[in-house]
């Protein structure tokens, strides 16, 4: 959303509030917002979501609002159709991406990775047990940080 279309959603916002003839202390109050916040919102400044949704509740515009968003004519096949392009072809082409790259592919899909388990030294000496390189290796108490309590 641009500046211009905040400006003019806070504008609107605040001819509706005027034509109730609430203060914005009382609209605020009535959407359970902060006076400040409802500022921002009709001077066009930016605004959590749910701050906009309860101030339209409040003003009695938000059903409206729920009704230009509704979905209900949208089919993603349609889209898929009227751009020439077939599902199933898609879902080859998915499935081709998931077997060559996986991940790099931007299908969310990875293998499985080995995690790290954080090591602490004991104090009372000076390396950590693991695979030993020779016989001069130290072994010593390992300490993880799920036993410790």
């Amino acid at each position: 959303m641009s500046n211009t279309e905040l400006v003019a959603l806070g504008k609107r916002i605040a001819e509706l509030r005027i034509a109730r003839q609430l203060k914005q202390t009382e609209l605020a109050y009535e959407a359970g917002l902060s006076h400040r916040t409802l500022q921002r919102l009709e001077a066009g400044e930016v605004v959590k979501t749910d701050g906009l949704i309860n101030v339209l509740r409040s003003l009695g515009r938000l059903e409206g609002v729920m009704v230009t968003l509704d979905s209900s004519s949208f089919s993603p096949y349609e889209m898929l159709s009227d751009a020439g392009l077939k599902l199933s072809r898609l879902k080859k082409q998915r499935d081709a991406k998931a077997l060559i790259g996986g991940e790099e592919a931007g299908l969310g899909i990875s293998k499985p990775s080995a995690r790290k388990r954080r090591v602490r030294r004991s104090r009372d000496a000076g390396s950590v047990v693991g695979k030993s390189s020779g016989p001069s290796v130290k072994a010593v108490k390992v300490q993880w940080t799920e036993d410790q309590r």
